[in-house]
């Protein structure tokens, strides 16, 4: 639902005031049937304007009141969810992504509430060829609320070719790992909006000052500038980590706004021949980006005392609120470990096995933290970075971080072609430097550089049965054979090495350290915009009679040739999510976005016809986003072992699995940009498997080093990057272009002199343009990749079931708008 209200008053000849209020709120259901969530919003705006004008003297008052208020839950739709044996609800995750995700969704419950208050003023003065333009705002923000990330029991299952049971079971496959947590979500110990925690707020305040100076009849020079300021862009007040200075001494510090953002800009306007009707203008401008409040609440999140917030735990490390682990009985499979937290004897069983353990544990976890929260003190205990290990949510701003900035270059020129009809063609650059946010593990956990050689003897010589000097070659040769005379198999999973006790990484004390630091990203285009309006004689040879069927036409019809790039790919620059694929060098993966589009065009008409009818039509195309290839995994075992398959550069990783590398070759987004066929893809698969296929990755290479295994063996245990298929040059090409066509028609009816009807149908998708997304992997013969031999019966399927719509078919709407 949505209404609008407005109300103008004329003080006098130069002075107008209003006041106008907005409200509007919505309910629907987002993600899936099988993992779906309920989101509620309701808005309300207020704004009040004074406008003041004068001989040279201009004025422009503004204050607005928004208060923003949004709630998810999560909901069953039809399909119950699982639950463990003590009948709490667990989500289940099956698949390296995700195939298959049933249970609550993780998203929810969520809670979020937000007031802002702003105050604007723009004023300008002018004087002989000097118009000077000033002005400032102040918008203060108090943000409130909490959001349970944590509290679900997520399970992670492997997807292997031989589960434990009936393969149509997924409580069958192994454990790949969990995540637990208590049931509450506050990120900050602040009151606000009526909650105990979850609140933050923030001050911005800006001003500027201007020059438009007219140098030359023909001639404009624009200057300013614009200096910005914010109360608590970070998380002002927060504790110190000590644990971060381990990667820089200053780094634990809380993240400052510097007092020197100034944003300069300078342009000019230029009509070379004076008539008027032709005018060039180039400009430049440096901007700072702001910080979305959800990175501020992560980083402060991970600074105050644990026990309010959604901590999460996996298998690794499961502790309470003061530090201690928690411990639980394990039924399952003996597990010593667990007197530390460390339940990772779980992983590689039947969930099905160890449902109930789990149970017991995400109980006795709730249990622990929500006997702390009445008496919680942010000022005393374990902080939440130390208390997890550095496994927060999102990351840390460390001390010396930098806010980010932008610039952007724009030169063109505008022309009237006839008579209301302008044509105006722009380049474009935009070049952002500390953007995107990426997260980036200064503990470098599991990366190849960081072997701990006596400890991976002594786990190997406890499971060969000998002393941790006689591990070798021979060692692990006679171990195969007598497991393959047992009817046994074995691969490199066997050997349980892939884990933080062999690649412990840079400290003994933090599993990650996810410090955010700054990328990079690129917009350039070339934007061409036609606007113009034809009359009543241009379109007089459209009558009947003495009847004119049109009254009039405005339209714009712009294009765009341009490229978005970003290190890694990323195309939610502002948001604390952005992890690179090369954790040691992360600016190197710099490429297209999910965002680029190579061709956009845009058209869109206001129609007045005959009988007081309007039609407006719009049409947009845009040309597929590309699709970023990485480096499969090709084999029947998963999880962490992907370090010695599939890990070409080394970085590691932390959890279930290894990071996922860009194939060689390419760069982000190559796929349906710089490679446009199937054969230069399979090109560039030939060489990967020439220079890599059946070699080992940097980590099988430190094992080989050690005189641990030889190379021979590792190929046998599979333990090498494996070779990709080539994609069938008839395989259906995964990128179709976005069209579609609205249309709106209204038919005002005035009653008197102020109060007016306007019903109206709209019509969105008119043509019932249906494109279909993309598809994409390179894993091999696996159904919905892009190297799978679809065979013609098999395209329904694909289109149906992986690709799916980009736009919704076609859909209508009736309303009715009361003016007076």
């Amino acid at each position: 639902r949505y209404w609008t209200a407005k109300v103008d008053y004329t003080v006098n000849d130069n002075t107008r005031v209003f006041y106008s209020h907005r409200y509007n709120d919505d309910n629907s259901t987002g993600n899936t049937v099988l993992s779906p969530f309920q989101n509620i919003d309701w808005t309300n705006v207020h704004v009040v304007g004074a406008d003041i004008t004068g001989s040279r003297l201009t004025h422009s008052l503004r204050f607005g009141f928004v208060n923003f208020n949004n709630r998810i839950e999560s909901r069953e739709l039809g399909v119950p969810f699982l639950t463990t044996p003590q009948g709490t609800p667990y989500q289940l995750n099956i698949g390296i992504n995700n195939n298959l995700s049933i249970g609550p969704n993780s998203l929810a419950p969520q809670q979020t509430y937000q007031d802002n208050k702003q105050f604007k003023y723009d004023g300008s003065w002018s004087r002989g060829t000097h118009t000077f333009r000033f002005g400032g705002e102040i918008n203060s923000i108090l943000l409130g609320g909490f959001a349970n990330f944590a509290g679900p029991l997520s399970v992670f299952g492997d997807f292997p070719a031989t589960p434990v049971g009936a393969a149509n079971d997924p409580l069958n496959y192994p454990l790949l790992s969990f995540t637990t947590g208590p049931n509450s979500g506050f990120f900050t110990a602040q009151p606000a909006h009526g909650l105990p925690f979850g609140g933050h707020k923030n001050t911005r305040v800006a001003w500027y000052v201007g020059d438009s100076w007219r140098l030359r009849p023909n001639f404009t020079l624009n200057l300013g500038i614009r200096h910005n300021r914010e109360s608590n862009m970070f998380a002002k007040g927060a504790p110190v980590l000590p644990e971060l200075e381990a990667y820089g001494a200053g780094r634990g510090q809380v993240a400052k706004f510097p007092w020197h953002a100034f944003s300069p800009q300078a342009g000019f306007a230029w009509d070379p021949t004076g008539a008027g009707k032709t005018s060039v203008r180039g400009g430049f401008y440096l901007a700072y980006e702001m910080n979305i409040f959800n990175n501020s609440l992560f980083d402060e999140f991970a600074r105050i005392a644990t026990g309010i917030g959604p901590s999460v735990f996996d298998e690794t490390h499961v502790a309470g609120p003061t530090g201690a682990p928690i411990v639980v009985p394990i039924t399952s499979v003996a597990c010593p470990d667990a007197a530390l937290g460390d339940y990772s004897c779980l992983v590689g069983l039947p969930i099905r096995t160890i449902l109930g353990d789990l149970g017991r544990l995400h109980t006795a976890v709730d249990a622990a933290y929500s006997s702390f929260f009445p008496t919680y003190d942010a000022n005393k205990g374990i902080s939440e970075f130390a208390n997890s290990l550095g496994n927060t949510f999102g990351g840390q701003f460390p001390g010396d971080y930098r806010i980010p900035y932008s610039m952007q270059f724009n030169i063109g020129i505008q022309r009237e072609l006839a008579k209301n009809h302008v044509i105006s063609i722009d380049y474009i650059r935009n070049r952002g430097v500390g953007l995107p946010f990426m997260l980036v593990d200064n503990e470098f956990r599991r990366d190849s550089r960081f072997f701990n050689e006596a400890a991976a003897r002594t786990s190997l010589g406890a499971r060969l049965g000998v002393a941790p000097a006689a591990v070798n070659p021979a060692a692990i040769a006679a171990f195969i054979a007598a497991r393959t005379a047992a009817g046994q198999s074995t691969n490199i999973g066997t050997f349980s090495l892939a884990n933080d006790t062999n690649w412990p990484g840079l400290t003994a004390t933090n599993l990650r350290a996810r410090l955010v630091q700054g990328g990079f990203s690129l917009y350039q285009g070339l934007q061409v915009q036609l606007n113009g309006r034809l009359g009543t004689d241009d379109t007089s040879f459209l009558s009947i009679g003495e009847h004119r069927l049109l009254r009039g036409v405005d339209y714009t019809i712009s294009y765009a040739l341009a490229r978005a790039e970003a290190t890694s790919g990323s195309g939610r620059t502002e948001f604390i999510t952005n992890t690179s694929r090369n954790n040691e060098r992360y600016n190197d993966d710099f490429g297209q976005t999910g965002n680029d589009r190579t061709h956009l065009f845009g058209a869109g008409f206001i129609i007045s016809t005959i009988g007081g009818f309007n039609i407006n039509p719009a049409f947009r195309f845009g040309s597929a986003p590309p699709v970023t290839l990485t480096v499969p995994f090709n084999d029947t075992f998963a999880g962490a072992n992907n370090i010695f398959a599939t890990d070409i550069n080394g970085d590691g990783g932390t959890g279930t699995s290894a990071r996922g590398d860009i194939l060689p070759g390419t760069n982000p987004g190559s796929l349906g940009s710089s490679i446009g066929s199937w054969s230069e893809l399979n090109e560039i698969i030939t060489t990967f498997n020439s220079n890599f296929a059946g070699r080992p990755t940097p980590h099988g290479q430190r094992l080989v080093a050690a005189g641990l295994f030889s190379e021979a063996q590792l190929v046998a245990l599979g333990a090498t990057v494996k070779a990709i298929t080539l994609v069938p040059e008839n395989n259906p090409w995964p990128f179709q272009g976005r069209f579609s066509a609205d249309v709106r028609v209204t038919r005002p009816i005035k009653f008197k002199e102020r109060v007016s009807v306007e019903p109206y149908l709209e019509v969105f998708n008119l043509f019932n343009n249906t494109p279909k997304g993309t598809y994409g992997g390179l894993r091999h013969r696996v159904f919905g990749t892009l190297n799978y031999p679809y065979t013609s019966s098999e395209l329904g399927d694909l289109d149906g079931q992986v690709r799916g719509l980009i736009t919704l078919p076609r859909q209508a709407q009736f309303g009715i708008r009361v003016i007076f």
